[in-house]
């Protein structure tokens, strides 16, 4: 991942060497972070799932998180402890918490000591993956709380099919007054889509292949629904239960993922564990606008 302009042309060895000299200056380890964060805020920002589902808004220096509701509707935020809740909307305003999801690594000094290179793109990639999933499932859980608001859950048997979807299309956008926007499923639904067969005996289903498409997790489009999928996390467990999809609004129709702080590196020596500590940080906020935006889709 540590794939910076300022060291194109460069050799590995090269490069361990830059990295060995910034490291020794004062606040050398700082400026490493530092240099560790742009990668993981391009990747972040394009592929987070949870950036997608919800329209970004970046709070301004001591601006509150306070946004627009509808006292008709239910409105779904997470708390400080990360549980998603019904909010109070007054007079059509709302406001929501923020708090911090951060990814921590420790990188101990007789590795880094040789091959400071690897073990900064490693905590590079662990970093960016820890995020995005804490994102993801964040958002996941916020949807789930809100598609009870106000519409009933749409079932189907054994697999995902093509009613389920159309009928979650049309409640979604019969509500909202505009057409439905994005069918989010877990990885594993793949499949499903990929044996939807029309009456004249094509698959319906036309997956996408440009890789910057695939890297955001749209992986095609059904019904005028962009598709996104959603893995599961590192440790195997799943952000989106297998037996569940959900169908969306539009980004301002859905809600509102609140940034207070953008990812921000955060460096400490432990003497303790005989390494440094490099964490990278953010606080953010999800508040969930319309439930009538979210209709979600239970396969038994």
């Amino acid at each position: 991942m540590l794939n910076l302009k300022a060291f194109n042309g460069m050799s590995a060895s090269d490069i361990e060497g830059a990295l060995d000299s910034l490291y020794k200056e004062p606040g050398g380890l700082d400026k490493i972070a530092a240099l560790a964060l742009q990668p993981i805020q391009e990747d972040v920002l394009y592929e987070s799932r949870a950036r997608q589902i919800f329209a970004e808004y970046e709070l301004s220096p001591g601006e509150e998180a306070v946004f627009d509701g509808d006292v008709r509707v239910p409105g779904y935020s997470l708390s400080m402890e990360g549980l998603p809740y019904q909010v109070e909307v007054k007079s059509n305003r709302v406001r929501i918490d923020t708090a911090p999801k951060s990814a921590k690594a420790l990188v101990r000094w007789n590795e880094s000591n040789y091959r400071k290179f690897d073990m900064l793109d490693w905590t590079q990639a662990r970093a960016k993956s820890s995020l995005m999933e804490q994102e993801d499932s964040a958002a996941i859980a916020i949807l789930d709380t809100a598609s009870t608001g106000t519409h009933s859950a749409i079932t189907c048997a054994t697999r995902l099919t093509l009613e389920a979807i159309a009928e979650a299309k049309a409640t979604v956008s019969d509500s909202i007054r505009t057409p439905a926007a994005k069918l989010i499923i877990p990885t594993y639904r793949e499949k499903d889509l990929m044996l939807m067969i029309s009456n004249s005996g094509a698959s319906i289903y036309a997956p996408t292949k440009q890789q910057e498409l695939i890297q955001k997790g749209v992986i095609g489009e059904i019904f005028g629904l962009e598709i996104v999928s959603i893995p599961k996390k590192q440790d195997g467990t799943s952000i989106i239960g297998a037996s569940t999809a959900y169908v969306v609004g539009p980004k301002e129709l859905t809600g509102v993922f609140a940034i207070r702080s953008e990812i921000t590196p955060k460096t400490q020596v432990s003497v303790k564990d005989d390494g440094d500590i490099i964490a990278f940080w953010e606080d953010i906020g999800i508040y969930c606008r319309y439930s009538k935006a979210i209709t979600k889709i239970t396969i038994t």
